[in-house]
């Protein structure tokens, strides 16, 4: 992934404003004025720190980027190489990847207190841009369906590894009923 910061040329008035709108962005609060001249005052205070720490960037090099994604890997932990490849990919994209911590067969998996894994998970689907469920074979057990209406009350973003099919959902959930 090399791509480049873009950088923007912005005229010195057209700065001063951005400067502005961030600086009320992150300080609404700060801004307690008695009369008109107050806020006139505290704006230009403001503006002349923002502004010369902008330069000073500038100069430096430094440039505001995006903040970079956080995806939540989900499904059957009995999937190991899907949960390594979609972690490889999703590292290779540039994306902060939160997963499992332990899978099927480890030696961890005995001694994992199911409950305090399943709470621990639905942290990071908190955190998480994106929640991409691995569904090997449309397969999504109930801890998986879990976290999936989980992520949808929250409004995560949620992407699957296959697309689901209704049927493959009750059809998995009948199975695992049944033993």
């Amino acid at each position: 992934m090399n791509e480049q910061t873009p950088r923007i040329i912005l005229d010195e008035k057209a700065l001063k404003v951005w400067c502005i709108t961030k600086y009320l962005q992150i300080s609404r609060t700060q801004f307690k004025p008695v009369e008109k001249h107050d806020v006139t005052s505290q704006l230009n205070d403001v503006l002349d720190q923002v502004y010369i720490k902008a330069q000073e960037h500038h100069r430096q090099g430094i440039y505001m980027t995006k903040r970079t994604k956080i995806v939540c890997l989900c499904g059957s932990t009995k999937f190991r190489e899907e949960y390594r490849k979609a972690n490889s990919d999703f590292t290779h994209q540039g994306w902060i990847v939160l997963t499992v911590g332990c899978l099927q067969g480890d030696p961890e998996w005995g001694m994992a207190d199911k409950g305090m894994l399943d709470e621990l998970h639905k942290r990071k689907i908190d955190i998480a841009d994106l929640v991409f469920v691995i569904n090997k074979d449309n397969y999504i057990g109930e801890s998986t369906k879990s976290e999936i209406e989980y992520a949808e009350l929250h409004n995560k973003h949620v992407g699957y590894l296959e697309a689901p099919s209704p049927d493959a959902i009750m059809t998995n959930l009948a199975t695992e009923v049944e033993q």
